[in-house]
């Protein structure tokens, strides 16, 4: 893949997508709840969670995001979210908002150890 592309694979891997996200968002964390939500092959539609990474040179950091999708994007009311645990934080469903909202769950930061 090249900057700015995606690829969207459902439970058959023949119903691939690809493309380039920026025709949803410029910013790639939203675009890909919008590639996840519009996924019209995908039936047990519950939590899509996305991951906004910040690499730096001797550290990475990550911030995790949660949205119920349920169908919304392509005209499917079904499911119900999921509860969910991150990093030992337990997160109700009913805290969950749907898509294209999402509720921030949590940071994590990764530091390079040197010796």
């Amino acid at each position: 893949m090249k900057p700015g592309e995606f690829v969207s694979v459902p439970n058959s891997p023949g119903y691939y997508r690809r493309g380039y996200y920026s025709r949803w968002s410029t910013d790639p964390a939203r675009a890909a709840v919008y590639a996840a939500g519009t996924d019209s092959w995908g039936v047990n539609r519950r939590n899509i969670l996305t991951y906004e990474v910040h690499a730096g040179e001797n550290s990475t950091s990550m911030k995790v995001y949660a949205g119920f999708d349920g169908g919304r994007l392509i005209g499917r009311y079904r499911g119900r979210p999921d509860n969910v645990v991150f990093l030992g934080k337990f997160i109700g469903a009913s805290a969950i908002p749907r898509i294209p909202s999402m509720k921030l769950l949590g940071s994590v930061s990764l530091a390079v150890k040197t010796l």
